[in-house]
């Protein structure tokens, strides 16, 4: 849930589900937000970059397989250039990142870190893109920063 909040940098809601039956809110239940807490930790700083940074409505990128979803947020020349990828797939897939230098405006040698685990990326130049593949667990997301 946490991880599916990310990918469209919107933060998680936590409702009264049943409020007819007298279920307790998520936030009146100390079991359940003390359970989280740490999901809290890791993903509301996440989600609080993407959203500063802006979504943006052309990707300006490619991925494949071309079953992976993709979201690009900020802008590079800023220093906020992330996509956020989503494997609907029941398998591991291993994704292919294509970021077009040009139109993104990407210089020099950029770097990317997978924002999840913390993984630093290998980015490659193939003529006039850049290239960088990451794996992406079954049903899973990955956020990928690009930085100078």
């Amino acid at each position: 849930y946490f991880q599916r909040s990310l990918f469209w940098a919107v933060y998680p809601g936590m409702f009264k589900a049943h409020a007819q039956i007298g279920e307790a809110a998520y936030f009146e239940n100390p079991q359940w937000y003390e359970r989280d807490r740490h999901l809290f930790i890791k993903y509301i700083p996440l989600i609080s970059r993407l959203d500063e940074a802006g979504w943006q409505p052309v990707p300006l990128a490619a991925v494949s397989p071309k079953a992976i979803r993709i979201e690009r947020y900020g802008d590079f020349t800023k220093g906020t250039l992330a996509f956020s990828l989503h494997n609907p797939a029941k398998t591991e897939q291993t994704a292919k990142l294509t970021l077009d230098a040009r139109q993104s405006k990407l210089a020099g040698a950029p770097q990317a870190r997978e924002w999840i685990g913390g993984q630093a990326l290998s980015v490659r130049r193939t003529g006039g893109n850049f290239t960088l593949t990451l794996r992406l667990p079954a049903g899973g997301y990955g956020v990928v920063g690009i930085q100078r």
